[in-house]
C-alpha cells in the first residue's frame, strides 16, 4: 500500500477509492492501519503538484491544533481536485 502512487494528472478520486479498498481489505485480514498511518500514506501517495496544497492543509491543521483525519484530508483534496 505504501508504494501506491497517483500519477501526475491521474484520477485522484479513483486513487483514493483504491487506497480505501486496500485499507478495508487489510483490516479484513486482521492488519489494521490506524488513521495517522493512513493519513501519511495518503499524503505520500500524491503527485508532486499536490505538495503546495498539502503544505497549506498541514499548516492550517497545526495552527488550529486539530488532528486531521484521513477522511477529512481526502475530502479536502477531492474538493480541490473537482475545481
Amino acid at each position: 500500500m505504501q508504494e501506491t502512487r497517483c500519477e501526475e494528472g491521474g484520477d485522484i478520486k479513483g486513487h483514493f477509492s483504491d487506497l480505501l479498498r486496500l485499507r478495508e481489505s487489510l483490516a479484513g485480514m486482521g492488519a489494521t492501519i490506524d488513521d495517522k498511518d493512513f493519513t501519511a500514506i495518503v499524503m505520500g501517495s500524491l503527485p508532486e503538484s499536490y505538495r503546495p496544497l498539502l503544505t497549506s492543509i498541514s499548516a492550517a491543521a497545526r495552527v488550529s491544533q486539530k488532528i486531521l483525519t484521513a477522511h477529512e484530508l481526502i475530502s479536502v483534496i477531492t474538493e480541490e481536485y473537482e475545481h
